[in-house]
């Protein structure tokens, strides 16, 4: 199965013609025929732990609904370009992670079915303070930055921080209208939603990473023997699942329209494999690296079952 979008007009646009191009992609299925599906999800919420000598690191992956009108109220106004907005429920994938010292929630609220990004916002304390908003648009993406300008400001709330910046990350004109870009940090819900279960499934889809417009190959590799020790969290009881599993091995690869490779970064960690339940699609451990550390190993820790 190979599956790839990149724009809800007719025709195949000028993005997809750069796919084909960059990754030999097969012909690009129009939007309307690649969707999520939210009920292929079976965890609302999951936790990854990971150590590696000195360094340690966890990340929580949270899941729930927003109506339309919960969301058009969260939505800041761009700069400029036409913003992305929801149009029905949306789906908010909220992170909390805790790296090298540094302590971030993001807040992500996409199109659950078709992995269109309307907003990223990102808090960062700890060893560096500051909030960002990435508002998508139809032209590319409105970066907002905010700092405290000083050690009072760091004490306040984020709306009283001075510092402030703004910045248009556009998308080439040829890519205007490019719809369905997701976010990279989407990842773990698009593994679980995208259907990808067994070895040779493959997803092509265009993200806004390293804060530049990529195009990402996701691909199921081969079934690897895993460890897994988490608990499993279900309707208010609980159970220990713990010993070996052949999950199936996730690749994810990106290229900027330029053909640069584009690290594709989760909790951190960089050049990463995903290692999914291919019965649930639940991940169960993530793989990647960190500059000076090497290669890191998270796993499941828990997870909260839908």
């Amino acid at each position: 199965m190979t599956v790839s979008t990149y724009s809800k007009g007719p025709g195949v646009p000028a993005l997809a013609l750069a796919a084909t191009l960059l990754l030999g992609s097969t012909t690009p299925m129009q939007a309307d025929e690649r969707t999520y599906d939210p009920e292929a999800v079976a965890w609302k919420k999951i936790t990854f732990r990971a150590a590696k000598l000195i360094f340690k690191t966890s990340a929580d992956v949270e899941l729930s609904t927003v109506s339309e009108e919960a969301a058009r109220a969260a939505m800041v106004e761009p700069s400029q370009g036409e913003p992305m907005m929801p149009d029905g429920e949306s789906m908010l994938v909220t992170t909390t992670n805790s790296f090298l010292g540094r302590h971030s929630l993001r807040r992500l609220w996409l199109d659950p079915e078709n992995g269109e990004s309307y907003q990223n916002d990102v808090t960062e304390t700890g060893s560096r303070t500051r909030y960002k908003v990435y508002r998508f648009t139809d032209r590319g993406v409105d970066v907002i930055r905010r700092y405290p300008a000083n050690q009072d400001e760091k004490g306040q709330s984020i709306e009283n921080w001075s510092d402030v910046s703004t910045d248009f990350d556009a998308y080439p004109r040829e890519q205007w209208q490019a719809y369905d870009v997701t976010e990279a940090s989407a990842l773990f819900y698009v593994a679980s939603a995208a259907g990808l279960r067994k070895p040779g499934d493959v997803l092509e889809i265009p993200i806004y990473a390293r804060e530049k417009l990529s195009l990402a190959v996701i691909k199921a590799e081969e079934l690897t023997r895993i460890r897994v020790d988490y608990d499993e969290l279900s309707e208010g009881s609980s159970r220990t699942v713990s010993g070996e599993i052949d999950a199936l091995r996730l690749s994810a690869s990106a290229r900027s329209l330029d053909g640069e490779e584009t690290p594709v970064e989760l909790i951190g960690l960089e050049n990463i494999e995903l290692f999914v339940d291919p019965e649930t699609g639940i991940p169960l451990q993530l793989t990647g690296s960190v500059d000076v550390i090497g290669k890191v190993r998270a796993r499941l820790s828990a997870v909260e079952l839908r």
